[in-house]
């Protein structure tokens, strides 16, 4: 199965949240055979975020049985009850190195809003976790639906 055929640099300086960013990575350019998928969903019934914390929304433990594989990572995030005027972002990391996160735009304050967020990842051979997290800026908001995938490919 081919996931994507690029060439691609992940490349980002920056420090968020307390997080140091991944190194830059290249991707090889070629065909990816998935190996391996870890898929998982919820519904956090309207749990309280706390503003201004990295709250920690799913977590996986996967395996890379290549010298080398790539992670295609994605998640979705639903959330409510915000102010307006305060963002909010998906970030993911993999054993504790910030992939990037994306904000989202502005915290609603009487509606839903779903986010997304795609990345890659390349990680040696061994196992890795995976985690997904929600940040808001203050005040308090709600989460309500959430998904993730972790595809593993090789190379």
């Amino acid at each position: 199965m081919k996931l994507f055929r690029s060439l691609a640099t992940l490349a980002v300086a920056a420090t968020i949240h307390g997080h140091a960013l991944a190194s830059p990575q290249k991707l090889l350019a070629g065909e990816h055979k998935v190996i391996g998928m870890y898929i998982n969903s919820g519904n956090a019934n309207q749990q309280v975020i706390a503003g201004g914390v990295d709250t920690t929304v799913d977590a996986a433990t996967i395996s890379c049985p290549q010298a080398t594989c790539t992670l295609a990572l994605s998640a979705m995030q639903e959330v409510e009850d915000g102010n307006g005027t305060n963002e909010w972002q998906i970030i993911a990391l993999v054993d504790g190195q910030n992939v990037g996160p994306q904000w989202q735009g502005f915290l609603p304050t009487n509606y839903y809003l779903t986010g997304n967020w795609q990345g890659k990842y390349v990680v040696a051979k061994g196992t890795h976790t995976v985690t997904f997290q929600i940040f808001g800026e203050a005040p308090d908001f709600l989460l309500d639906s959430w998904s993730d995938v972790v595809t593993i490919t090789t190379p």
